[in-house]
């Protein structure tokens, strides 16, 4: 892990050090980070490959103010020169966020001086907060900006009869402004139904959103009921919501997704790649337009291939 840190450092990674940067205090900081580790203040994750050697590695700082037991630091993210662009940093960041909602932490904050790491995490479904200039130094001492992202970590589940009371409150806390008042009995009766392929999604032990992938015929999937909470709108719920709903599709084998947005939703489904096939007005009540849509999914890409293996220290 020295060698790895060091190298980083050497490449003009902004991750704390300055030239000269020697093994010894590369030895030093590891030391203290063990205690940290310990101690419960910290968890790491380091990457290596089928030799053993380390490719890269992150931390989850778990230790915060009193006031934010929520809360966790991505610190250190660090992949080797030569095992970049390999998925390793996706697989780094996805193993950070999921030991860190394992430990109860809901938010996760960082920042990073790299334009590669940004598009890492955009990818992953980071929020870009801004950009702060002169808030550090380079490793030859240059100043350099950095830019800070959150992440609301949420979960995945399938939707129970205890559900309904929530999702209820989240169709409420939507209505009216993306859906008509005479939707909510639709809504309840299928709730009511049990219905099989509607998942829930979970942050902070509450539902914040929900949605319901269905394949009607082979080869097409229709996006039903999908709601998300207010307060977590602009957090990156309902990309990450997209996303499964996609992923669920192809799995399924379909290549497209039918979508009956409102005239209110539908700019959401278009940024993620929908394309509008008609429109009804006052389709879902008064005032409320029913706008169809048509989302290509294809078929799942292949992944990239880190040969790594994930340890958790």
């Amino acid at each position: 892990m020295s060698g790895v840190l060091v190298d980083c450092v050497r490449c003009g990674a902004s991750v704390s050090f300055l030239l000269p940067f020697t093994h010894e205090t590369a030895h030093k900081y590891w030391s203290a980070v063990s205690a940290d580790v310990t101690a419960g203040r910290r968890i790491v994750f380091v990457a290596e490959d089928a030799a053993g050697a380390t490719l890269g590695t992150v931390s989850v700082l778990l230790d915060q103010p009193q006031n934010q037991p929520h809360r966790g630091d991505v610190s250190k993210m660090l992949v080797h020169p030569s095992a970049r662009r390999r998925g390793v940093g996706a697989q780094l960041l996805a193993a950070a966020e999921r030991s860190a909602l394992q430990a109860g932490k809901t938010l996760l904050v960082l920042d990073t001086a790299s334009d590669d790491a940004e598009r890492l995490y955009e990818r992953a479904g980071w929020r870009r907060c801004g950009r702060i200039p002169l808030y550090a130094l380079m490793p030859d001492g240059t100043p350099c900006a950095t830019t800070v992202y959150f992440k609301l970590l949420h979960e995945f589940r399938p939707y129970g009869e205890s559900d309904l009371p929530s999702c209820l409150a989240v169709f409420d806390a939507n209505c009216p402004e993306y859906f008509a008042v005479n939707e909510r009995a639709d809504y309840e009766k299928f709730l009511n139904g049990r219905p099989n392929g509607f998942t829930v999604c979970v942050a902070a032990d509450q539902v914040v959103g929900a949605f319901g992938l269905f394949n009607p015929s082979p080869g097409r999937a229709t996006l039903n009921w999908i709601l998300i909470s207010p307060h977590v709108h602009g957090s990156g719920v309902g990309s990450s919501m997209m996303r499964q709903a996609v992923e669920q599709a192809r799995r399924s084998g379909a290549s497209s997704i039918s979508i009956a947005a409102s005239h209110k939703s539908a700019p959401f489904f278009a940024g993620c790649g929908a394309i509008q096939l008609s429109e009804t007005p006052d389709g879902w009540g008064p005032g409320m337009h029913r706008i169809d849509m048509e989302l290509r999914v294809g078929a799942s890409p292949s992944k990239a291939s880190a040969n790594s293996n994930l340890e958790n220290y």
